[in-house]
C-alpha cells in the first residue's frame, strides 16, 4: 500500500516533476529487492523470522510517517529506507 501512492504523493506533497518521482519510485523499488534479501539472510542468522517482522513492521510504521513529515530535500533517504522496510 505504501508504493501505490508514492509517486502522486512525491509530485502534488512534494513538488517533484513526474520522471523524478517515477525515479525515486524505482528507486524505493530497487532498495525493496535487496532489503527482502537482506532481512531473508537476517532472519536465517537468528534462526525466526519473528524478530525481524517485528522490526521491519516497526520501520514501515516510522518510515511512512517520516514521509509524512519529510522535507523536498531529505525525501530520496526516505525512500531509500522505506523500500527496506515496506
Amino acid at each position: 500500500m505504501w508504493l501505490t501512492y508514492l509517486v502522486t504523493s512525491l509530485v502534488t506533497n512534494f513538488g517533484m516533476s513526474l520522471p523524478a518521482a517515477g525515479f525515486v519510485f524505482a528507486i524505493t523499488q530497487v532498495t525493496g529487492v535487496l532489503g527482502r534479501v537482506l532481512l531473508g539472510w537476517i532472519s536465517d542468522r537468528l534462526g525466526s523470522a519473528v524478530p525481524v517482522l517485528k522490526a521491519v513492521a516497526i520501520a514501515a510504521g516510522a518510515t511512512t510517517v517520516a514521509l509524512a513529515l519529510a522535507t523536498p530535500s531529505c525525501v530520496l533517504a526516505h525512500c531509500l529506507l522505506a523500500g527496506i522496510a515496506a
